[in-house]
């Protein structure tokens, strides 16, 4: 399903910063600390298994159910 990990992450990120940009900016960074680029991301990317899951842990972290 194309464009799941743009959702993922798009949700991680709005119920984590909550509107503030200096939360978004370091929750971004926490992606990329973690190997994930969020802007390589679109509705069009196709999935991979592997970024899926690593989505998933940073959900966890975050307390945010995807």
């Amino acid at each position: 399903m194309p464009g799941l990990i743009k959702k993922m992450i798009d949700k991680i990120i709005d119920k984590s910063a909550k509107g503030n940009v200096v939360i978004k900016d370091k929750i971004i960074s926490k992606f990329e600390l973690k190997g994930i680029n969020v802007t390589n991301y679109d509705e069009h990317h196709l999935d991979d298994p592997e970024i899926i899951k690593k989505v998933k842990k940073i959900a966890i972290e975050f307390n945010v159910n995807l």
